[in-house]
């Protein structure tokens, strides 16, 4: 991500601490309350993500479906990766305060939903429900965030909001395991709702009148009209071509045939599966090269070095974070037997060198203006996590297993600061260029 001028030049501009972050403008009280607000939603999509992680041994218990329990996680991931493309262009279309106000609705609803779900199925489709929110609410919170803060103390602030998922994911595995091991699992769902809906009237307020964030950039008219501006035709093509990878992938490991048998690639599920991903893929790369106007994915993007970069990183970045997330619970709950409190503690370690990344890393970026080779010792942290989890056996001692997830936490905050600032700099970039 460095500038062709060299390996060593900075891509943010000369330090300036006159001037001011506020780039709306507005009054003290309501850029830190706005922000709050924002925050607020991150805190709890990241609670959310580990309290789940550690109610799948108990949820499939209470429904006696512990085969089903991954499509908990596989449900709310697919609706994660298909619909956040849509809130970039939402945010486009109808204004940022609506775009955030409609995920936190659908994560609201999604919640509720897996609070009173009556049956397995039901609380499968109401966690694709909470993801359909999900990626929604961080994306456009970091939209947000861009639009009022300049670009040298962008690092800063998201690092404040990497504090407040780590925070929200450090009590996730606890507490949510407390509420599961006293109260039950459903518990756990229903203490996010009330604090959903503060967050979310704290943006409509906070937000109200403030440009771009209250005001669509790219025209007014009909709700009907901007809704036919999202690219309809590229959403679908991505549920079908992500989901049937998932689907394929999902029932290869986790599920057997109606004879008891573990399904083999030879199985005509599997392979349909994947033969429907792969040609619906070329579909959508066909549709938003050539038909889309406002495609979700601009595929122009990736052909530059420095999104693509960041694209690349961050996929293998949440890959490891979210199988640590979902199966270090999953492990001493099912391996060790140990309670879901003990098990989502775990987490602990990981989740509080998130904050101290995030931290360490906006503060580095806010005083240097560099950040690459922040980017890939920061990368090399988590490759080590990787290593250091698949060395653990009967043999690993205890207090291994609680340090071997910390550098990865370290890492994870780090990556997604330095290749945040680093995409908007490039487009910022590229965009005057083109002016």
């Amino acid at each position: 991500m460095p500038t062709s001028e060299g390996e060593t030049q900075p891509l943010l501009s000369p330090r300036n601490d006159k001037q001011h972050y506020n780039l709306a403008n507005l009054p003290p009280l309501r850029f830190w309350l706005l922000c709050l607000s924002i925050w607020t939603g991150t805190f709890l999509s990241a609670l959310d993500g580990t309290i789940i992680a550690t109610l799948l041994t108990p949820i499939g218990s209470s429904f006696n479906a512990s085969n089903q329990v991954q499509w908990l996680g596989t449900s709310y991931l697919l609706a994660v990766c298909v619909f956040t493309p849509i809130y970039g262009r939402l945010a486009d279309i109808a204004g940022r305060r609506a775009a955030h106000i409609t995920a936190f609705g659908f994560f609201t609803l999604g919640t509720i939903g897996c609070a009173i779900a009556p049956s397995m199925g039901f609380l499968i489709a109401a966690r694709a429900l909470a993801g359909i929110g999900g990626g929604g609410i961080n994306t456009v919170g970091v939209i947000i965030i861009t639009d009022l803060v300049d670009l040298r103390r962008r690092g800063m602030f998201q690092g404040y909001a990497n504090i407040f998922f780590g925070v929200g994911a450090a009590l996730g595995g606890p507490v949510g395991g407390w509420i599961s091991d006293t109260i039950g699992w459903r518990g756990a769902f229903w203490v996010q709702p009330p604090f959903l809906i503060v967050a979310g009237i704290g943006v409509w307020v906070n937000a109200k009148r403030t440009k771009p964030i209250d005001q669509p950039p790219i025209q007014d008219g009909k709700w009907i009209t901007k809704v036919k501006q999202i690219d309809w035709a590229g959403l679908v093509l991505l549920i079908v071509g992500v989901g049937s990878l998932l689907l394929a992938m999902s029932y290869k490991t986790s599920s057997q045939t109606s004879s008891g048998e573990e399904y083999k690639w030879s199985n005509p599920l599997i392979y349909g599966l994947l033969l429907t991903s792969f040609f619906t893929t070329i579909l959508f790369i066909l549709t938003e090269h050539y038909i889309s106007t406002n495609p979700i994915l601009p595929l122009s993007l990736l052909s530059r070095r420095t999104p693509l970069g960041v694209a690349i990183s961050n996929f293998f970045m949440t890959l490891s974070q979210f199988s640590l997330l979902y199966n270090v619970p999953l492990y001493f709950s099912t391996v060790h037997l140990d309670s879901s409190s003990v098990a989502g503690a775990h987490l602990l370690p990981n989740s509080i060198m998130i904050c101290f990344g995030s931290l360490f890393v906006g503060w580095i970026m806010r005083r240097t203006g560099r950040y690459w080779y922040l980017t890939l010792a920061c990368g090399g942290l988590i490759v080590l996590t990787c290593v250091a989890l698949c060395t653990w056996g009967e043999g690993t001692q205890g207090w291994m297993t609680w340090i071997h997830v910390a550098p990865g936490g370290f890492g994870y905050a780090g990556v997604l600061t330095t290749s945040l600032v680093g995409l908007m700099s490039d487009v910022t970039r590229e965009g005057k260029g083109e002016q």
